[in-house]
């Protein structure tokens, strides 16, 4: 079992490998005593960060299982996004589906990614500058090591994050 730090660093981890294989520029990535924050350069567009906001729960899923109550506000921004691209909640529902499946095979992909960001985060004081980010990352954006430990991630998991759900 994680700790939550750890489980925020994967999280984290998530946003920000994201972010950079988007395009979008990272400004930190830190942890904090109640959750993480990785803080971009500009508003993304809304399909960006429809997948950005996704890839916090989804990263903590694969490392962890089901994300925790903080990914709760990440899947409502999420959703936001998804609702202003199409203006319909049940075309914004299906949106956000599909964006997972795109954001969990982006995140398997860049794995290797993931794993240095979070461990950075954990054994360093908790923050990250974008110049880290990159020195970190940019090697591996090209890797494509398949996952040692994934667990299925199902299409939906909004009921995983209602607490006694």
């Amino acid at each position: 079992m994680l700790h939550d730090r750890e489980r925020t660093a994967w999280h984290e981890g998530g946003h920000a490998v994201v972010a950079c294989a988007l395009g979008l520029e990272v400004i930190t990535v830190t942890l904090g005593t109640s959750g993480g924050l990785t803080r971009l350069g500009s508003e993304p567009s809304h399909e960006d960060g429809l997948l950005f906001q996704l890839a916090g729960p989804v990263a903590e899923w694969l490392a962890a299982g089901p994300p925790g109550e903080g990914s709760l506000s990440d899947r409502v921004n999420a959703f936001r996004e998804a609702f202003d691209i199409t203006g319909d909640l049940s075309e914004a529902d299906a949106l956000v589906a599909k964006s997972e499946d795109q954001v969990r095979d982006l995140l398997l992909l860049r794995w290797p990614s993931v794993k240095l960001v979070a461990r950075a985060l954990v054994d360093r004081s908790g923050r990250l500058t974008g110049a880290d980010l990159e020195r970190l990352i940019r090697p591996g954006l090209a890797a494509t090591e398949l996952v040692v430990r994934v667990s299925a991630v199902p299409a939906r998991f909004t009921a995983s994050l209602v607490p006694g759900a």
